[in-house]
């Protein structure tokens, strides 16, 4: 995963005349843009597959970095230029659609706020699963980069928030009629529990087989190998209720990475990530958190934080 290229994708968010008359048209957090990022180019073509008719967007944007919101910055477009005072860990206004938070600087990805679109993108660092001190982060060497659990927020719109990770474990259009075994969770191998999660592998030979059919359609070799393929892993609750997506590099790949006490050590090998989707209905929101594999054990701990944090610096 980390070291995979990204892919941004942008779809304008239009006002919607329904929306109520208390959220108004002029906020900045209901004038959006849709913005897709994230580490691996197939991860984002899923996820602007899942947002087709402006179902996931970002906050609120603004028309320039150099702005913050004064007062009811979710509802009112009511802005005071932005001064800068240097690196702290003041609470600065953050919108996920109409919610409002208050959230310390330093938390963010530059220490500073949600960034010229207003997105919201938080770093903490394991195992204590707290920020760097204000200015701090940039100054991280290869191990401290290497503990930073990372956490991006979507406002989901128009489509039930309770069918996003459902999706997100589907064949997307193109994929329904080719039975690719990377896209279809029925295809994949179940494995036997892991750290309270499901894991479901690629099979090997129908890997290799999807792959000849493929070559034979198009002509050329098509596909990755077996050990470039993700591994998924599920978590339920007591009801059975699907909870948590994870997708990791390969098991067929070392970590990179050993824990000893509170340290990483590096084994030279090439660093494997995992990417945790969990949704909180209540404020409508997706979260996606980007970690070390060496680190799947502490998975609830990362999504408990995650849940922890936007209850606790939530305005309204």
């Amino acid at each position: 995963m980390v070291g995979d290229s990204a892919v941004i994708v942008k779809v304008p968010l239009f006002y919607d005349p329904r929306a109520s008359a208390e959220d108004g048209p002029e906020s900045p957090c209901n004038n959006m843009t849709i913005r897709i990022s994230g580490r691996h180019g197939r991860a984002l073509v899923a996820l602007t597959f899942l947002i087709a008719g402006g179902a996931l967007a970002e906050p609120g944007s603004t028309d320039d970095r150099l702005v913050r919101p004064l007062s009811a910055p979710c509802i009112e477009k009511r802005y005071e230029p932005y001064r800068w005072e240097g690196y702290n860990d003041k609470p600065v206004d953050a919108c996920l659609g109409p919610h409002h938070y208050r959230i310390p600087a330093n938390y963010f990805r530059d220490q500073m706020g949600p960034d010229f679109e207003g997105g919201i993108y938080m770093v903490v660092l394991w195992p204590h699963l707290q920020p760097q001190a204000p200015g701090k982060l940039s100054e991280l060497g290869v191990e401290g980069w290497a503990r930073t659990v990372k956490a991006r927020l979507y406002y989901i719109d128009r489509v039930p928030i309770d069918d996003m990770l459902a999706k997100s474990i589907q064949p997307m259009d193109y994929q329904k009629d080719r039975q690719d075994p990377t896209a279809q969770l029925d295809l994949r191998d179940r494995q036997p529990q892991r750290f309270g999660l499901t894991p479901y592998y690629v099979n090997a030979e129908r890997l290799e087989a999807f792959g000849m059919k493929r070559e034979r359609e198009l002509g050329i070799p098509v596909g990755a190998p077996l050990e470039k393929q993700d591994d998924w892993y599920l978590g339920h609750d007591a009801k059975g209720r699907l909870t948590t997506v994870i997708k990791c590099d390969s098991h067929l790949r070392p970590d990179g990475y050993v824990i000893e006490g509170n340290r990483l050590l590096n084994q030279g090998h090439w660093s494997t990530g995992c990417t945790q989707s969990i949704v909180m209905p209540e404020v409508s929101t997706m979260v996606q958190i980007d970690y070390r594999r060496v680190f799947l054990k502490d998975w609830k701990r990362f999504e408990d934080r995650a849940r922890e944090l936007l209850t606790k610096y939530r305005v309204r």
